[in-house]
C-alpha cells in the first residue's frame, strides 16, 4: 500500500501525532537540493527531516526552524501576554492583532522550537 506525503502528514494530525519526518535527501553536497526538499516538507507539514550527514543539520535546521521574525514576534506576545494575565485580562492585542490563549500557546511553541533547533533562547513569563 503506498501512502502519498499529505495522507501521512492529514492521518498524523488526525491522530494527535506531532507532525512526521521528511525522509533522507541522499545528496549530501548539495545545499540547494537539501533547501529544495526541506522547504518543500514544511510547507507540505512535516515537522522535520532526516539527515544523513552531519554537514546537512544546518541547513535543514534553518528550512523548518522559525524565521528570526517569527521568533521575535513570539516573544513580544509571551511577554505581553504575561503582563495582560497578571492583571488579570486574558485577550490583548499585540502590533495591531488579537491575542489570547491558544495563540499564546502558539508562541511558546515556537519559542520551544526556536530554542532545540536554532539554539535561541524563549523568553519564559515570570
Amino acid at each position: 500500500m503506498r501512502v502519498l506525503a499529505t495522507e501521512l502528514v492529514l492521518a498524523s494530525r488526525l491522530a494527535g501525532l506531532p507532525p512526521p519526518l521528511d525522509g533522507v535527501t541522499p545528496e549530501i553536497d548539495d545545499d540547494d537540493c537539501l533547501i529544495s526538499d526541506a522547504t518543500a516538507s514544511r510547507h507540505g507539514g512535516f515537522g522535520g527531516k532526516l539527515c544523513i550527514h552531519p554537514d546537512q543539520l544546518p541547513v535543514a535546521n534553518v528550512a523548518f526552524g522559525p524565521a528570526p521574525a517569527e521568533v521575535e514576534r513570539a516573544r513580544r506576545i509571551v511577554a505581553a501576554f504575561a503582563a495582560a494575565e497578571a492583571a488579570g485580562v486574558a485577550s490583548i492585542q499585540v502590533d495591531g492583532r488579537f491575542v489570547d490563549y491558544p495563540i499564546v500557546a502558539r508562541a511558546r511553541r515556537l519559542l520551544r522550537l526556536a530554542e532545540q533547533v536554532m539554539g535561541t533562547k524563549s523568553t519564559k513569563p515570570a
